[in-house]
């Protein structure tokens, strides 16, 4: 969970991304306690709509030299939000 407002001090570098997120496992005391339950930081790769898949890929591997875990998530409903990316440029 992200404190909104401020978010933008972390586009600018202001303030550390850290600073304003609420670790998981505050939100989420399962992940903490529950056995075999997980956390993984990860992006979507693809998505399959007549499987109801979504193909992921971690965003960090602890600066390991080996292949990016990837693994893939079933869904009933999906729901696509769009994100956005900075467009900082020095002149």
């Amino acid at each position: 969970m992200v404190f909104t407002p401020l978010l933008t001090s972390t586009c600018v570098g202001t303030l550390e991304f850290r600073s304003v997120a609420e670790p998981v496992s505050r939100i989420q005391p399962a992940l903490v306690t529950a056995p075999n339950s997980y956390f993984y930081l990860a992006y979507c790769k693809g998505v399959d709509l007549d499987k109801h898949e979504i193909y992921c890929e971690i965003v960090s591997n602890s600066g390991l030299p080996q292949e990016p875990y990837r693994f893939k998530v079933a869904y009933d409903k999906l729901v696509i939000a769009a994100g956005a990316d900075d467009i900082y440029i020095m002149e």
